[in-house]
C-alpha cells in the first residue's frame, strides 16, 4: 500500500509498476472512476465491525484479477498437469459466471450475473439456498464467500509458477536437482542468458520466478 499526501507521487509509483512487465512479471491496474459502487455496497457482511463488512469482498476481487492475470498474461502456463488442472477450474468459473475470460471490473459485482461453479468448485451452500442450472444469484455471494474464496485461493496458488509462492522459493535448487520434478513439469531450463532475444514463448519453464502484481488506484 501506498500513502501520501496529495501531488506527493503516489500516481507515478502505480504507473511505474505497471509499466514494469515482462514475460515473468505481470500487474493490472484499477481505474475506479466508474465504479458501481452501489453494487459493491450490496456486498457487506453483516454482524461484524465496519471496518470488516468489505473485507471479503475486496479478497474476492483481487483474486479475479489474479485469476485473469493467470488465463490471460501468463503465456509460461500451464507449466505442468498439476497447473492445467488448476487452471481449467479457475477458468470454468470465471467464464460460466462472466461469459468472458476478462471480466471488466465493474461486472465483478454486478447483479446480472450469476455464480456459476458446478463443473468447477466443490462449494457448501447453506441449507436456505440450492444450486441449479441458473446459479446462484450475486446478491447471495456474501453468504458463500468464505467457500467462493477457498476454492480460488487453492486454484489460483496451486497454477502459479512455483518459484512466485513464497514458502517454495528456497527449494528451487532442490526442484532442480530432482528427476521427479523434471518429468511432472517440464525439461530443464535452458541457460540462455537474461539480454537473450530469444522469444519469452520459449522459455516456459517452472523455475523461472514468475512476479504477479495487482493495484488499486
Amino acid at each position: 500500500m501506498i500513502l501520501g499526501r496529495k501531488a506527493s507521487g503516489k500516481t507515478a509509483i502505480y504507473r511505474k509498476l505497471l509499466r514494469e512487465k515482462s514475460y515473468s512479471q505481470f500487474s493490472f491496474g484499477h481505474d475506479f472512476t466508474d465504479y458501481p459502487w452501489q453494487l459493491h455496497n450490496h456486498q457487506a457482511i453483516v454482524g461484524v465491525p465496519d471496518e470488516q463488512r468489505f473485507f471479503q469482498s475486496w479478497r474476492y476481487l483481487i483474486l479475479m484479477t489474479l485469476s485473469k492475470i493467470l488465463l490471460n498474461q501468463d503465456h509460461s502456463q500451464p507449466y505442468c498437469d498439476e497447473a492445467m488442472e488448476s487452471l481449467a477450474k479457475v477458468e470454468r468459473f470465471v467464464a460460466d459466471t462472466y461469459g468472458t475470460l476478462n471480466p471488466d471490473v465493474a461486472q465483478i459485482f454486478s447483479p446480472v450475473r450469476k455464480l456459476r461453479f458446478k463443473s468447477s468448485f466443490e462449494i457448501t451452500l447453506p441449507l436456505k439456498m440450492t444450486l441449479n442450472a441458473e446459479g446462484v444469484p450475486m446478491s447471495e455471494l456474501p453468504s458463500i464467500v468464505q467457500e467462493v474464496k477457498r476454492n480460488l485461493i487453492e486454484a489460483v496458488v496451486n497454477g502459479v509458477n512455483p518459484p512466485s509462492r513464497p514458502q517454495e522459493r528456497r527449494n528451487v535448487k532442490k526442484w532442480r536437482r530432482s528427476d521427479e520434478r523434471f518429468k511432472t513439469c517440464g525439461p530443464r531450463p535452458s541457460k540462455t542468458p537474461a539480454n537473450s532475444r530469444v522469444k519469452p514463448q520459449n522459455l516456459r519453464t517452472p523455475y523461472q520466478p514468475t512476479t504477479y502484481r495487482w493495484h488499486l488506484s
